[in-house]
């Protein structure tokens, strides 16, 4: 499926898909990554000033995520999907 939006940063990768989001921190040799469902996303939260991304999900997860550049891009792009 090809993807959304891609955002790329040192160490960390975040890719939206039209189905999931895809995020990537360190190596994915040794970190892994992490899947996060679109039907299990509740609201997303874009810091402009702090450049933060918080995914918060139906389950009562928070994923937060330091992104230097594009958090809004991150945020219109999951809530086109949902």
């Amino acid at each position: 499926m090809k993807p959304i939006l891609v955002c790329r940063r040192p160490f960390l990768k975040i890719t939206v898909y039209p189905n999931r989001v895809e995020v990537v921190k360190g190596l994915r040799l040794l970190h892994g990554t992490t899947t996060i469902p679109i039907r299990n996303i509740a609201s997303v939260h874009a810091s402009p000033f702090m450049q933060t991304l918080n995914i918060f999900t139906t389950d009562g997860r928070v994923y937060a995520y330091g992104v230097n550049f594009g958090a809004e891009a991150i945020k219109r792009a999951i809530e086109d999907c949902l």
